[in-house]
């Protein structure tokens, strides 16, 4: 049975969004919808779990995480989790808010809406 351990993301105040953004679809290979919902969640919530990685993969990946952490010189912070049981796993997936499988995407437009807005109030995005 294959064993997964959670890579934890930790919010600060100084990394830019598209920072972390670029991190997590370049290393852990997210989605840019995922990427974008799982950085507002860590800046929300102080810190996430982001993404679940085959526990024999996980130091690779911890590798180059800290890798495009130095590159962009942030003060970005992770860590791994010890791993992961087979029911928190599930509860994870349940819960990890991805884009649905079933097509119903209407409560990810607006929450993606209500996040454009906050983000054009807080002048990180310019409206003409």
């Amino acid at each position: 049975m294959q064993r997964f351990v959670g890579l934890r993301l930790f919010n600060d105040d100084t990394t830019p969004m598209e920072v972390v953004l670029r991190i997590l679809m370049r290393e852990l290979h997210l989605a840019e919808s995922v990427a974008f919902a799982a950085m507002l969640r860590v800046h929300t919530e102080g810190h996430e779990i982001v993404a679940l990685i085959p526990e024999q993969e996980a130091e690779v990946v911890s590798v180059r995480v800290a890798a495009a952490i130095e590159k962009h010189a942030v003060a970005l912070h992770f860590e791994m989790t010890a791993p992961l049981d087979r029911e928190t796993e599930a509860e994870w997936r349940r819960d990890s808010k991805e884009w649905p499988d079933d097509g119903n995407f209407a409560p990810w437009v607006g929450a993606v809406v209500g996040a454009l807005v906050v983000l054009v109030v807080a002048g990180v995005i310019a409206v003409r």
